[in-house]
């Protein structure tokens, strides 16, 4: 048993620490992932990951800007019917990639492809509005009222910049 031992040290030795720990290019950088699969950086794995909820009261009138890196669930609880409300979502971007294959970070302020907003209605809106951040636009169909009960699913499509509703 002792010979055994011996040589496992005299073998771990040999190995040299560098190659048994994985250690990422270019220094102190953490890869979530490769260019174009999954996510890539740590930006979009905090927005990824927030999934808590936000509950808002809003008057007739009000505008909620939703950011992005806050929570994914939105729960819009008016006391009643309310005739108008503006939501604006945040930039909608893609993820590009430097020459050495790393994504670069988005600003905390920019959805990254993929996000996704979940927003439901406890109360009637009768006149919705929904706008988009920065450069970003929303697709033909969204929402043009909040029905009691209802929610909208919304999902930023980096490749054109666009939030689509499902």
């Amino acid at each position: 048993m002792r010979k055994l031992l011996a040589a496992a040290v005299a073998l771990a030795a040999l190995v040299p620490l560098s190659s048994a720990v994985p250690q990422p290019a270019g220094g102190n950088k953490i890869d979530f992932g490769t260019s174009g699969s999954g996510c890539c950086n740590a930006m979009q794995a905090v927005q990824q990951l927030n999934l808590g909820a936000n509950k808002q009261a809003p008057l007739t009138g009000a505008t909620i800007t939703i950011p992005a890196s806050g929570p994914r669930n939105w729960l819009i609880v008016p006391s009643g019917t309310i005739a108008t409300l503006t939501i604006t979502l945040p930039q909608c971007a893609a993820v590009g990639t430097t020459g050495s294959g790393w994504t670069y970070a988005l600003a905390p302020t920019i959805a990254a492809d993929g996000t996704e907003f979940l927003i439901t209605f406890t109360q009637t809106v009768t006149a919705l509005t929904l706008n988009a951040a920065g450069s970003s636009s929303m697709s033909a169909g969204v929402a043009t009222a909040g029905a009691a009960g209802t929610g909208h699913l919304y999902h930023c499509h980096g490749a054109d910049t666009t939030w689509y509703q499902f």
